[in-house]
């Protein structure tokens, strides 16, 4: 078993952005993060990007997202997580 779970999405200009939870129901899961044109999105046009897994493959993570302004410059990408022993 596997898939995706708890998408959160962010719109930042004229593109929207998904973190969600990527499990392949062999590893802990992780973060993964896609994006879309925000006039795809609103057409139902399903033109996403390939995912990219953002969180470390030791890491167990369940909660990201990303903050719509940015901070010192920059966009950030809020994750709790919890280390495997």
């Amino acid at each position: 078993m596997g898939g995706c779970e708890d998408p959160r999405l962010t719109r930042i200009g004229k593109q929207v952005y998904m973190t969600y939870v990527a499990y392949d129901g062999y590893t802990h899961p992780r973060v993964a993060l896609s994006s879309i044109q925000l006039n795809d999105f609103l057409a139902r046009k399903w033109n996403w990007k390939q995912p990219v897994l953002i969180t470390p493959p030791d890491i167990v993570d369940k909660n990201a997202c990303i903050l719509p302004e940015k901070i010192n410059g920059k966009y950030v990408i809020s994750i709790v997580f919890s280390r495997i022993y």
